[in-house]
């Protein structure tokens, strides 16, 4: 039961539940903290396609420049399709 919990905390801080599109880069918002990213430091937007176990899981992911992981946006209450397009419109008209 122990183990369930944690993996649950861990996904729960580990998730994105918000984000602001700002004119200087973007705010990205967890539960225990706030990161901002410059559009500068943004190397690409991607959406890639992910299958789990028959289900597709749309997510857009933003690729900064010196960090190994990408900053995976789900589950934010708004079309996958419409976040990649406002993120991506909205980093190729600051940069």
């Amino acid at each position: 039961m122990g183990v369930v919990v944690l993996m649950i905390r861990h996904e729960y801080l580990a998730t994105a539940y918000r984000i602001d599109v700002m004119d200087c880069g973007l705010l990205i918002a967890y539960p225990a903290n706030k990161r901002t990213i410059a559009y500068s430091d943004i190397s690409s937007i991607k959406m890639p396609d992910s299958f789990q176990k028959g289900a597709r899981h749309p997510e857009v992911w933003v690729i900064v420049q010196n960090d190994r992981k990408p900053y995976k946006l789900k589950q934010l209450g708004v079309d996958a399709n419409t976040l990649f397009l406002t993120l991506k419109k909205a980093k190729d008209t600051k940069t």
